[in-house]
């Protein structure tokens, strides 16, 4: 580790003693928003209500199960500008403890900071006339293209989720935490997830949350301190049997809001407040193939397919670019694989 990946942790403590002026944002803590797997992804990439469920999704940490899989996926996203990879498995040794790992990584980002020739309208620096020094782009400037830098992004995240029954509630939290590169400099943050989910009926069940929950952190190398503030949603699920004895219909409904945060893509606004809705539906034939469709937090439309065998599931997700976008498509693809049937077959192989 290099001393300034050492430095980080004592920035972090010297920021908080010190009183720094924190700058609030809303997508500090995004790379753990878009983590789910192929099965939720293409079912809205949210899926708050529910009392079980497969695979990656950290919605709601009151329904974060992998006990005996292994998980797994790869994400491109916005046509291949950003790589995502993650896997979720269970510690035996810490009481079955599960742990999500993520890592997000944007290659060649342009660096245009040095490009403007700030010189006014008659082109020469020096001579003070309108335009000269401004920052913008005026007649008679140009750019040198000689001056185009890149650079790149990486974010590691670290979920860890515990769970616990309260009279008829499934209750839950998460610790995560996240070490992000951003060009030269580096951050480190740390936040708090909690939720809950409830049975109405054998087949429905309502779910709550509160993300970031006591307000997350990231600290950076700079001296920048930024706070995300808390996310309210809450989900409802249920399946519904179809005609036949072979087909099933799960279907999701989800709301959340953030106080005091809009954005373009909000769905509604309760004063200064946005928020969104999502969903999606699952059509579930014989628990071999499923076929699903979605709208996610971005109002853009979701789909995908499910193959499930006895040890293994495959799951292909496809999202579409946001309305009035050229941002491209998302594609995942995940694994869930039986730890215990691996175990079995690599001690039969070897």
């Amino acid at each position: 580790m290099t001393c300034k990946y050492k430095l980080i942790p004592v920035i972090a403590l010297a920021a908080i003693l010190q009183g720094a002026s924190p700058v609030i944002v809303s997508t500090g803590w995004d790379l753990f928003n878009n983590a789910a797997d192929g099965r939720w992804s293409a079912l809205g990439g949210t899926v708050i209500g529910g009392t079980t469920t497969s695979g990656i999704s950290v919605s709601n940490p009151a329904q974060f199960r992998t006990p005996g899989k292994l998980s797994l996926y790869h994400q491109s996203r916005f046509a291949g500008f950003i790589q995502e990879d993650a896997v979720a498995f269970t510690l035996p040794a810490l009481h079955d403890q599960p742990v999500l790992l993520i890592r997000e990584g944007i290659n060649r980002i342009s660096d245009t900071r040095d490009m403007l020739l700030d010189w006014g309208e008659d082109g020469q620096p020096g001579t003070g006339d309108t335009g000269e020094g401004n920052g913008q782009l005026d007649p008679g400037e140009r750019l040198d293209r000689d001056q185009l830098g890149w650079f790149s992004q990486s974010r590691w995240g670290v979920y860890l989720p515990r769970t616990l029954r309260w009279k008829s509630l499934d209750l839950g939290y998460a610790v995560k935490g996240m070490f992000q590169s951003l060009g030269a400099y580096h951050g480190l943050g740390f936040g708090v997830d909690i939720g809950g989910v409830r049975a109405l009926t054998p087949r429905w069940s309502l779910g709550f949350t509160l993300s970031d929950a006591f307000t997350s952190i990231k600290i950076w190398d700079s001296g920048r301190t930024e706070i995300t503030l808390p996310k309210m949603g809450v989900g409802l699920s249920g399946r519904i049997p179809l005609p036949g004895k072979t087909l099933s219909l799960l279907v999701i409904l989800n709301s959340e809001i953030r106080p005091s945060v809009r954005d373009l893509s909000d769905d509604f606004h309760v004063g200064s407040s946005g928020g969104n809705v999502t969903g999606g539906v699952e059509v579930d034939v014989r628990d071999k193939l499923f076929i699903r469709l979605g709208r996610n937090s971005v109002q853009s439309l979701t789909g995908g397919l499910g193959l499930n065998w006895k040890h293994v599931t495959v799951n292909y997700a496809l999202q579409m670019a946001p309305p009035g976008s050229d941002l491209g498509q998302t594609h995942l693809v995940s694994f869930d694989l039986d730890t215990g049937w691996m175990k079995e077959t690599l001690r039969t192989a070897l």
